[in-house]
């Protein structure tokens, strides 16, 4: 296995960076120690700061204190500082500096801190640092403070008490975790004389440890090892670095160079406080005060008296308002039980399990806890007969609470008791297939879909097909898993597969189950008519069971059936009706499809975006009080970016898609954010990393095979690639989809392709003028015929044939085979696909029609039709910022030596956007980001995007800066 691989960037720590490098830019020569526990980042954070004050030009001294043989070397850090090289402005004084601390070392005995500072040396030693920085700043960096000696502190406190020292800083670090009596007197002097500044580095949060973890293994990581590695590194940056070592070689123990470095800690308390540490490390993270009491059976202030040394030596936590007591580290409660004995262990869990079934233990956890310790403790003990219907007992105490996670835990640790004693089934009180079914239905509310299609083919395989009700319902769970984990074809063909076995007169409850979800399978599948009457029979069930959430599941899937073919208003009205059956279930798949669906029809059908997105966020506030919000709310995010697109609010849509797209979660919800993204790039221009996301949109796509990815997949990667120029790539994009697209008709998800279809046939046929045969050229006209033809759905009988975004993309098909024509007909068919967008209220592609109109008015001579056309696509871009069409408008202005009329106001003549204008506005006008993002309805992160931006181009580095440009500018146009 490779070494441990440290991340390549410095994550998390954004501020505090910021607030060193502030701090080595003032003026004052005051200290500033950056503080934190052991590993947590303090050398990194200081070395990145240090490197970023060497580039701005200020000479760096850097030495770390290092204990010698026990002791401290005088001076030590100071004269591995000094070690620079002797040339240079600033060489001759530093070089002095380091002979004289020579000179003191070497007259006295090695390590003795007999208060060896010398005025002479202490003076010599400011003079010596003001001469090196010259007209510039030294920056005097001394790492691990705890460990230097009195002669290093002594220096350090006269030149930050010396004010001649003003082109002279001092940072340092020191650990929190080590004892440092001897720098109190040096940082109380400092404080006294408000010469000491502190900065305590916190531990990294989930999604800095995201960040790092991705950095480190040059990939997004599995979820399941993002929640390892936070929960047992608790945010510090070294422990991640092992954690993830250690999983790298597929190693699950704790790696020897953590475990060493803690036990070092621990070694320095005393017996009968480490002797209550083990106990908690026995009893689990968090501890109440009672209960550890009770297990270490002495009395409640002797175990508050003990574990107060612990705190002041880091080693835990204490929440003195919870009355709980928890390790700072998860780490460091694995080395304590690790350091346990065998037999020491079993004991303790036995002794803890006993303590818990007692009667005085209901007053010490809450019931849930106390099922789960019980699991936990039992199972440790090796007490097989009380452990097994123990951790079954708190497997559905888990559930019930919604901590799948721990519910997954505790089926696993049952399942491998019975894989050693199978015998001992009969104490689990339920059959081995259905213990399997419960797990594998755990693993995937806890958003671990790969572990949970492998319990459940095990309990397909368990249940056989004597029982063929059991075994439909087996399949359908595990068609569930295989959809959400991206295998769509198998997932789809495995619910038509239960549907199938499961026969008419079966158990309502198993039937409804199967007839549901295939109901679900055949609406994605875009065979509506099929669908109706399934649904049907599953409402008929429900009601026949009076079981609302029954009821609800065949409305969802009734009203997308009949929304997508017939009625848009009655499917809509299914869909409402069961979102309220939903709002009140508690069944997870009712509220998934009945929201899913209803939101979908109301938004993209019916057209009403504003009620959709309402919808979305009850859904989300549902979910997470279900605890389902990560598995759900990948899905839930893609789709609001899509609502928000639509409604044109760009800022907004832009954040929720940024913010989703650093999750990483790597299912077919993805899918929904990855498009709508990749979609929103593309139009603002930013092409690489759109091409990065329609990549990943093609991934996803494959992997699920059906016609709902691969249509928008192929469209998406198609545009890009001819937006970058690419149109080989558009080409083969487009045959490669076509497989897919011939085996189902749907236009939901074909409209956006055929028009893309269309328009790299063409783009491709003029790249090939004079290089290629005319008859090739001709056919690649046939075909984008072919694909406007196609584009028309004449006799597709599905009301999303008839829709008004259908009708758009159909009049764009043609309009993009009119290109292949220099006529007005052809200017003339954008300008109805223009006309069709504003109806759909799509003002990218307005923008995009409304270039097209200029550039084939350009061709055929109509010179001003095209000023007009482009001044219309130029301004309409601006709006939302798409930058792609403000470009091309751009570009083919100055080819045809022609300026749209009012470019000039659009753009301020800096290429800003309109959002850009009006947030340049309020800068002139003083108002902060926050003061910007309230007066705009925007956020203030978003806010501060769009000045940053206007700062870049407008090639200035200060609001200040800005705000006088926006100024003369609008002087300017005030003369004229």
């Amino acid at each position: 296995m490779p070494g441990r691989i440290s991340c390549p960037t410095l994550v998390g720590r954004e501020g505090e960076l910021q607030r060193i490098l502030a701090h080595l830019a003032g003026e004052s020569p005051a200290l500033l120690v950056v503080r934190g526990d052991a590993g947590i980042g303090k050398t990194r954070l200081l070395d990145e700061a240090l490197g970023s004050a060497r580039a701005g030009g200020a000479t760096v001294l850097a030495g770390a204190c290092i204990p010698f043989a026990g002791r401290r070397l005088p001076f030590g850090p100071i004269l591995d500082a000094l070690r620079i090289a002797d040339d240079g402005p600033a060489a001759t004084g530093l070089v002095a500096l380091r002979a004289d601390l020579r000179r003191v070392v070497d007259a006295a005995p090695l390590g003795e801190d007999d208060g060896v500072s010398h005025a002479r040396v202490l003076n010599g030693a400011v003079d010596a640092l003001e001469l090196a920085a010259g007209e510039s700043v030294v920056v005097l960096s001394v790492d691990d403070l705890h460990w230097s000696d009195a002669p290093t502190r002594d220096l350090l406190l006269a030149v930050a008490s010396s004010r001649r020292s003003a082109r002279v800083r001092l940072v340092a670090t020191l650990r929190t975790d080590e004892e440092h009596e001897a720098l109190k007197p040096m940082l109380a002097e400092l404080t006294r004389a408000g010469l000491l500044d502190v900065l305590d580095l916190q531990p990294l949060g989930v999604g800095a440890v995201d960040e790092q973890v991705t950095g480190i293994l040059g990939a997004p990581p599995a979820r399941t090892l993002l929640d390892a590695v936070a929960r047992r590194s608790g945010g510090n940056p070294f422990f991640v670095e092992e954690l993830v070592a250690a999983a790298r070689g597929g190693d699950a123990v704790l790696p020897p160079s953590v475990g060493e470095v803690l036990l070092v800690r621990l070694a320095s308390l005393p017996d009968d406080v480490l002797a209550l540490l083990r106990t908690m490390a026995v009893l689990g993270d968090s501890v109440p005060d009672a209960l550890l009491a009770a297990v270490s059976d002495d009395d409640p202030a002797t175990v508050a008296a003990r574990l107060r040394t612990a705190e002041d030596a880091h080693v835990v936590r204490i929440d003195r308002r919870a009355g709980t007591y928890a390790f700072r580290h998860a780490l460091m409660r694995e080395v304590l039980y690790a350091d346990l004995l065998a037999g020491e262990r079993t004991a303790m869990h036995e002794a803890v399990a006993r303590i818990l079934e007692s009667d005085r233990a209901k007053r010490l956890l809450s019931p849930m806890a106390r099922s789960l310790a019980l699991a936990v403790h039992w199972d440790e003990a090796g007490d097989v007969a009380r452990a097994i219907p123990a951790l079954v007992a708190g497997a559905q105490a888990a559930t019930a609470a919604n901590a799948h996670a721990d519910a997954l835990e505790l089926y696993r640790r049952c399942l491998r008791r019975l894989a050693d004693d199978p015998s001992a089934v009969e104490t689990a009180g339920s059959r081995l297939d259905e213990l399997y079914a419960r797990a594998a239905h755990a693993a995937f509310l806890a958003d671990d879909t790969g572990m949970a299609i492998d319990l459940a083919r095990r309990a397909v395989e368990l249940a056989g097909t004597d029982d063929a009700a059991r075994s439909a319902l087996l399949h359908q769970r595990l068609c569930e898993y295989l959809w959400e984990h991206g295998a769509g074809v198998e997932s789809l063909d495995i619910a038509r597969r239960a549907y199938e076995v499961v026969p008419a007169t079966a158990d309502p409850a198993i039937r409804a189950a199967v007839v549901g979800f295939w109901a679900s399978a055949l609406c994605v599948l875009s065979r509506y008519e099929e669908a109706i009457p399934v649904a049907e029979e599953c409402i008929e069930i429900g009601r026949a069971l009076s079981d609302p959430a029954t009821i609800g599941l065949g409305l969802a899937c009734r009203g997308a059936a009949v929304a997508g073919l017939v009625d848009v208003e009655a499917g809509a009205r299914d869909c409402a009706e069961a979102i309220e059956i939903a709002r009140t279930s508690s069944e997870a798949d009712t509220q998934l499809i009945a929201y899913m669906n209803g939101s979908w029809v109301i938004g993209v059908l019916a057209g009403d975006a504003e009620r959709a997105l309402a919808l979305v966020a009850d859904w989300q506030e549902l979910q997470r009080r279900s605890g389902l919000e990560r598995t759900r709310g990948m899905w839930m995010a893609g789709f609001a970016g899509d609502l928000l697109l639509r409604l044109g609010r760009w800022d907004e849509a832009d954040e929720v898609l940024s913010e989703a797209l650093r999750l990483p979660f790597r299912g077919p919800s993805r899918h929904e954010v990855v498009a709508n993204a990749a979609i929103m790039r593309t139009w603002q221009g930013r092409l690489e990393e759109a091409d990065a996301l329609a990549r990943e949109a093609l991934a996803l796509a494959a992997h699920a095979g059906t016609l709902q990815f691969t249509g928008l997949s192929h469209a998406i990667a198609v545009d890009v690639a001819l937006w970058r120029g690419d149109t080989d790539r558009a080409v083969e994009l487009v045959d490669a989809a076509m497989p897919t697209v011939d085996a189902t008709e749907d236009p939901l998800y074909t409209r956006h392709f055929y028009a893309a279809a269309a328009r790299a046939c063409i783009e491709r046929r003029e790249r090939l003028r004079g290089r290629r045969s005319e008859s090739e050229r001709e056919a690649l006209i046939r075909r984008a015929e072919s694909f406007a033809q196609r584009a028309r759905y004449a006799g597709v009988l599905n009301v999303t044939a008839r829709a008004p975004e259908t009708r758009a993309w159909t009049a764009q098909a043609a309009a993009e085979v009119a290109r292949a024509t220099a006529t007005l007909t052809a200017a003339e068919e954008w300008d109805r696909t223009r006309d069709a967008w504003h109806a759909v209220g799509d003002r990218a592609h307005e923008a995009y029609s409304a270039l097209r109109s200029a550039e084939a008015s350009l061709a055929c001579g109509q010179r001003g039709r095209a000023a007009e056309s482009m001044r219309a696509a130029r301004e309409l871009a601006a709006t939302i910022g798409a930058e792609a069409v403000v470009r091309s408008a751009d570009a083919l202005a100055e080819r045809a030596r022609l300026r749209p009329a009012g470019a000039a106001g659009a753009t301020t003549g800096f290429g800003l956007t309109v959002r850009e204008l009006e947030v340049l506005d309020l800068v002139a006008r003083g108002l902060t980001n926050r003061e910007i993002a309230a007066t705009l309805f925007i956020s203030e992160k978003t806010a501060g995007v769009h000045v940053s931006n206007i700062l870049a181009k407008l090639d200035v580095t200060s609001r200040a800066q800005a705000a006088a440009i926006a100024v003369r500018h609008e002087q300017e146009l005030a003369k004229h």
